[in-house]
């Protein structure tokens, strides 16, 4: 980027693509997993449950055929096999109550999990509107400016280098131009400047002697440069 070049735009896009990360979508997925029923993640749940219920009922069926057979009643087939259903039965009821209610308490945990992937997104675009801000702001500046030291000739843009409408505040180099040879680059501010910014530049004066294809005089008399034939 020169010394008269516009400001470079940040991307917004990119702004948020660094402030997001895979973590946030695994929170909102998981958010969302909690409260289905039929998500990998409560199915995986359920089926924990159903096997703890299968052990429960297993364990009290035999311990029923035990207590039968102590009491004399171990050939009584029939009523074995009902106490057998109605335990299963219960355990049925109880495991879909109780997977209800694990539902219904994965809701505020949700909420939580859900917030936080919310909270984390929202600070990404933040920085991404902000961004979008600063462009407009270095563009409103930059525009500032260069406010009355730009006129165009033809479609090209020329830039006001007179040493009459600047400040010069001291040389700091030399940058070599197009045509090989070097400008001197001086530190100025322009007179016509309400806060007097500080600049790095060359001046249409110098550039009359080593490249004054690249200098042309306005038509009030002020030198101006033509920075495609400069750098």
């Amino acid at each position: 980027m020169g010394w008269f070049s516009a400001p470079k735009k940040i991307d917004p896009n990119k702004v948020y693509g660094m402030m997001q990360s895979d973590y946030t979508k695994t929170l909102g997925d998981r958010a969302d997993q909690m409260i289905d029923p039929n998500s990998p993640l409560m199915q995986a749940q359920y089926n924990a449950m159903q096997q703890q219920g299968q052990d429960t009922l297993y364990t009290q069926n035999r311990m029923n055929r035990m207590n039968m057979a102590a009491s004399g009643m171990g050939g009584q087939s029939g009523i074995a096999n009902q106490m057998s259903a109605e335990a299963s039965s219960k355990t049925a009821g109880n495991l879909g109550t109780a997977f209800q209610n694990m539902l219904g308490s994965n809701l505020n945990a949700s909420n939580q999990v859900l917030g936080t992937a919310q909270s984390a997104d929202m600070q990404a675009r933040d920085a991404m509107a902000s961004a979008y801000g600063q462009n407009i702001t270095n563009q409103n500046n930059y525009n500032s400016a260069m406010a009355g030291n730009v006129m165009k000739l033809g479609g090209a843009a020329l830039m006001m280098c007179d040493a009459r409408m600047k400040n010069i505040l001291g040389k700091v180099g030399k940058a070599k131009m197009k045509n090989g040879k070097t400008a001197n680059l001086y530190r100025f501010t322009y007179k016509n400047s309400k806060k007097g910014t500080e600049r790095i530049g060359v001046v249409a004066q110098d550039l009359m002697k080593s490249n004054p294809k690249a200098v042309h005089k306005g038509k009030n008399g002020i030198m101006y440069i033509k920075p495609d034939e400069v750098f």
